[in-house]
Formats: C-alpha cells, sequence, structure tokens
C-alpha cells in the first residue's frame, strides 16, 4: 500500500531534514575525494599497515555519519508509518462514504427523473400522494447531506494526507543517497581488504583478542554489566554500521552494551560523547566510554586497569586493547 503523508514539517523540521540531507552528501564525496593507494608489491606489511590506517582514519569518519543520518532516517520513517496508520481509519471512512454516494448515483442514472413521476402516478390518493412527495423530499435532503458530508470527509483526509506524501518523498531521496553512500563505503572497504590481503595473505586480523581477564574488575553495577556484556561480544567481525548480535561497529558495540542495562544511546560515537556527562581519567570507571581522535570518530568502553574493549576497524574483530590505543579526547558516563 503507498504510503500516505505527514502533517506538513515544521520549518525546525525541514531544516534538520535538510541538514540530514547535506550532511549525507558531503560525507558521500567525501568517500569519492579519498583516492585508493595502491600498494607497492615491494611495500613491506609495515608500510602497507600505515596505508591501511591513514585510509581507515579518513574512512570511519564517514561511517559514524552515516550512522548518525541512517537513524534519523529512521525516526523520520517510523514517523510516516505512524501518520499513515493514524489516518487510516479516516481512509476507511472516506472509501465508505463514496461507495454510498456511489450507489445513490447509480440509482439515479438507473431511474432518471422519470422514476419520480412513475411513483407517484402510481399513488391511489392525494394524501398519498402528498405523503410520497414528503418522503421523497426527506430523502433527496438526506443524499445532498450525504453527498455533501462525503466531499468535506475527503478534503478532510487529503489535508491530512498531503504533508505525509512530502514527508515520504523526502524519505524516498534520502533513501537513495545512502544507498549510494553504502555503496561507496563499500567500495572503499574492498580496497582495504585488498590492502591487507597483499599485507598477511589475510583479510582478518591477527594478535590476542583477550590478553588478560575481561572486565578486570566487577561490582555488578550498571557499568560493570556494560561492560561485561562487551567482553562477550569479544571476537564478533567488524561490520560498518552493525549493533549486534553478531557484528558490530565501534559506537554499534558501546549503544549496544549500554542498551542491554537499560541504558539507550546514539549509534554514533560523537553523539554518544555529546549525550553524557565527562569524566576525567583519574575518575574512570567500569563501562565508562572512551572518545577517540579530534573529530569523535571511534569510541570505546573501558573494562578497568587501563584496559578497554572495541571494534576496531574492517577486517577486524571486537577485541580488548590498552585504553590509549588511539588519541584520546575525552571520556563519558552514560
Amino acid at each position: 500500500m503507498a504510503l500516505p503523508a505527514l502533517p506538513a514539517p515544521s520549518s525546525s523540521g525541514r531544516k534538520l531534514v535538510f541538514r540530514a540531507l547535506l550532511t549525507a552528501f558531503l560525507a558521500a564525496a567525501a568517500i569519492v575525494m579519498v583516492a585508493a593507494v595502491p600498494a607497492n608489491a615491494a611495500d613491506t606489511p609495515a608500510a602497507i599497515e600505515k596505508q591501511i590506517d591513514q585510509q581507515w582514519q579518513q574512512l570511519e569518519p564517514v561511517i559514524e555519519n552515516y550512522n548518525a543520518v541512517h537513524a534519523q532516517f529512521l525516526k523520520q520513517k517510523a514517523k510516516a508509518d505512524a501518520l499513515n496508520r493514524q489516518i487510516l481509519p479516516l481512509s476507511l471512512q472516506v472509501q465508505n462514504a463514496l461507495n454510498r454516494v456511489s450507489s445513490y448515483s447509480v440509482s439515479v442514472f438507473e431511474n432518471g427523473p422519470g422514476g419520480t413521476l412513475r411513483t407517484l402516478l402510481n399513488a391511489d390518493t392525494s394524501t398519498q400522494t402528498l405523503d410520497m412527495l414528503g418522503l421523497m423530499d426527506q430523502m433527496a435532503a438526506q443524499q445532498q447531506k450525504q453527498i455533501s458530508g462525503t466531499i468535506k470527509l475527503q478534503k478532510k483526509y487529503e489535508d491530512q494526507k498531503k504533508p505525509i506524501d512530502a514527508l515520504v518523498s523526502q524519505l524516498n531521496t534520502q533513501q537513495k543517497q545512502l544507498d549510494q553512500q553504502k555503496d561507496d563505503i563499500n567500495s572503499k572497504i574492498s580496497q582495504l581488504n585488498k590492502l591487507r590481503l597483499q599485507a598477511y595473505g589475510s583479510t582478518s586480523a591477527t594478535g590476542k583478542l583477550r590478553p588478560v581477564a575481561c572486565p578486570q574488575t566487577y561490582t555488578g553495577d550498571a557499568g560493570s554489566k556494560a561492560a561485561k556484556f562487551a567482553c562477550q561480544q569479544i571476537g564478533k567481525p567488524y561490520v560498518w554500521a552493525a549493533s549486534g548480535p553478531g557484528s558490530y561497529d565501534c559506537s554499534g558495540l558501546t549503544m549496544r552494551s549500554w542498551a542491554s542495562v537499560g541504558v539507550s544511546l546514539p549509534h554514533n560515537a560523537y553523539q554518544q560523547k555529546h549525550s553524557m556527562p565527562s569524566v576525567s581519567h583519574a575518575n574512570l570507571k567500569v563501562g565508562d566510554l572512551i572518545f577517540y581522535y579530534p573529530t569523535v570518530h571511534h569510541v570505546a568502553i573501558y573494562v578497568g586497569n587501563g584496559w578497554m574493549v572495541n571494534a576496531p576497524e574492517t577486517g577486524d574483530v571486537v577485541r580488548m586493547a590498552k585504553y590509549n590505543a588511539f588519541p584520546v579526547v575525552g571520556y563519558g558516563r552514560p
């Protein structure tokens, strides 16, 4: 069934959608601008790994931005679906009213004006004729009222449906842009995997995933439980835009870890940082989030004694690492 239309978006709503579309466009453009650096056959694994890291630092912010725009898209789509369900009863009312008016129209077409005259001629007395005229006048008035009511009902439905149609149109445009951006990201990831294959003969990263106990400390509070959830995901593959249960990206892992204890976070590292109070390194507790890089495009969950759990990058898996494995820009407590 075709999607109906929402109440006309407010100016602030239109600005939000415009910013989301613009952000998606700029992010997609950023991918195109990041040219793949071909690895030389003579390059060492370390040199190739450096190329991978450089390109990943350009790609991960695009992925995190995609997560934010896609989340906004899903909210708007849910809004459109809810509005469609809201006006469905009105749609059914209109259809029923149109069916009744249609039946009346068919009757007039089949009988014509002569039908009224035939009815009157069949009357036995003048009193019966007057009674019939009064009844027919009442029927005509009722039918006229019904037609008028149907027209008003249909206009009410069309007025409510128009803004929903406008929103759905915007969503369809945004969906196409997101699909294109997704294709660009997948293409870039494919190039990175080819570099990793050249360096290691495999697209998978190596190294110990759980070098020490995880979490390092456990008190049973919400942070400890969130950290324990993250520890249980160790070994699952990094997949961009994923938030479990079989794979994760960085903000998908922290979002799902805290969701396991009933705390809702956005699927975006930057938004997560600005959705919670900051804490100092000296006051870090198990379960706190660690944010990395000036653009805040990576996030991990602290598991105690200088260790964190994160979903690092494509080709890797959820793993433990030292909390300062990347440039730290802040800490937060959901």
